[in-house]
């Protein structure tokens, strides 16, 4: 009964969710028609850009997470250590806000990529769901 008056209340948590996702089906959508008339090279390519700009937008971060690695292993004081050890974790933060950032970025050119590789090769298209 609780659930019942909450959901009232507050609204169904899964139509909140679709909602909140539909912007981002709205923007897969509208890039179709720009992915239908790729040709398959060119959609194979899509997935190559997307690794090439993530590891040239993390390059920079991955080399100085890299050399602090190495840093760690080379150095004898355990105060200095455990401060290296705290850079180390704020590097790894960044790059993983980094890449998620880009993630979120490639995300609907992704999603559209998919769809139209599943409607060449299977015939299915995926549904908004």
């Amino acid at each position: 009964m609780l659930k019942n008056l909450f959901t009232k209340v507050a609204g169904d948590p899964s139509e909140r969710e679709l909602a909140r996702l539909q912007p981002l089906v709205d923007r897969i959508n509208a890039l179709e028609a720009d992915f239908e008339r790729l040709s398959d090279s060119d959609l194979h390519a899509v997935t190559d850009e997307f690794r090439a700009r993530m590891a040239a937008d993390t390059a920079d971060l991955k080399a100085r997470l890299g050399a602090a690695h190495a840093e760690v292993l080379a150095e004898d004081d355990p105060d200095a250590r455990r401060r290296l050890d705290l850079d180390i974790q704020k590097l790894e933060d960044e790059l993983f806000k980094r890449e998620q950032a880009l993630l979120d970025e490639f995300l609907p050119r992704a999603f559209a990529a998919v769809r139209e590789a599943s409607k060449r090769t299977i015939g299915l298209r995926h549904f908004d769901v």
